[in-house]
């Protein structure tokens, strides 16, 4: 019985860390390295779009570029840190993941197939407007985080034996 339950709750439990958890995570992720560097958060909002507005007298690239990352980085440190033997906390772990790779997946073939399509709003987007050569950069970014995201999610995987959980 409790095998056929997590299975019935893989959907739900997933489409709420897609929908609320994860972006809750990206956006506070961004305003906390924000206030870091001395910005105020104007705005923070996850409906009907995840976004976080804040204002600053002047910032540097690099500044820039460690807030536009954040949503991203922290979410995957975070996944790092915490350590679980539940289930649920795993399985979450690992949507957050995916759902990293999934992101510096979608801006890679944003950048090479249609760079028009890509959001104002996207992170990256933002950070290879500031710069010369952006593009490259981002990209680079893009691939790092990808293999790093990769070697955290097979980690997990083996750390908390999470198909395991589904046997017998």
């Amino acid at each position: 019985m409790k095998y056929y339950f997590k299975l019935f709750m893989l959907l739900p439990v997933g489409l709420f860390t897609a929908i609320i958890i994860y972006p809750f995570l990206h956006e506070l992720s961004h305003s906390m390295c924000a206030i870091a560097f001395g910005a105020n958060v104007v705005n923070f909002s996850l409906f009907p779009l995840p976004s976080v507005v804040c204002s600053f007298e002047t910032m540097s690239n690099a500044r820039m570029f460690f807030i536009a990352i954040s949503g991203t980085i922290i979410p995957l440190l975070l996944c790092i840190a915490v350590r679980s033997k539940i289930f649920w906390i795993n399985y979450i772990k690992i949507l957050i993941i995916v759902i990293s790779i999934l992101s510096f997946l979608i801006s890679i073939f944003g950048f090479i197939f249609a760079p028009e399509i890509l959001l104002n709003q996207d992170d990256l987007v933002r950070f290879s407007a500031l710069i010369t050569g952006g593009n490259v950069v981002s990209l680079a970014i893009c691939i790092i985080g990808i293999f790093i995201s990769f070697l955290i999610l097979l980690k997990t995987l083996k750390k908390c034996e999470f198909f395991s959980y589904f046997q017998n």
